[in-house]
């Protein structure tokens, strides 16, 4: 009865943000991810946050990565979606791919431990920080299509020199 209670006093709200990527090389593509301030513990996850009233997904997920990141990105495909639950809301994540509108570019978001990023940087997808949980299988699936994409990537790239 109780977490029925709970359950029904928590608001729901919709989070939209990007699995931001680059092919460095034939043999290194990265991940752009954020680590939380505000006092979170060292976990890392995709740049996002919450959709605005009027907001399309895609455009609240360009618009988050923007802020948090720095990075103007261009959304591709949908990830996917997980749910997380905390005391006073139940998330609903949406995750973009997306690429930088310039791949040479370096992270510049307001990073501030007190506020809400802390850090932001590219990670090579074969080594991943302690990544947030409930992000995880967001991240694996990722992580899986990216390989694959990237050795379509490079050998097209080949066959058409």
């Amino acid at each position: 009865m109780i977490d029925h209670y709970l359950e029904n006093d928590r608001k729901n709200v919709v989070s939209c943000g990007t699995c931001t990527f680059r092919h460095v090389t034939s043999i290194l593509t990265e991940i752009l991810l954020i680590r939380p301030g505000m006092g979170k513990r060292n976990a890392w996850g995709f740049p996002k946050g919450h959709l605005s009233e009027g907001e399309t997904h895609t455009k609240c997920a360009i618009r988050e990565t923007l802020e948090e990141t720095g990075i103007l990105v261009e959304p591709h495909k949908f990830l996917g979606q997980v749910q997380t639950r905390r005391k006073d809301e139940i998330k609903d994540v949406m995750i973009w791919f997306a690429e930088p509108q310039d791949t040479h570019v370096e992270p510049t978001g307001e990073l501030d431990p007190d506020n809400e990023v802390a850090d932001v940087k590219w990670f090579n997808i074969e080594q991943l920080p302690n990544i947030f949980f409930y992000q995880r299988k967001l991240v694996n699936e990722a992580v899986r299509l990216l390989r694959k994409d990237r050795i379509t990537h490079y050998s097209k790239n080949v066959q058409g020199s």
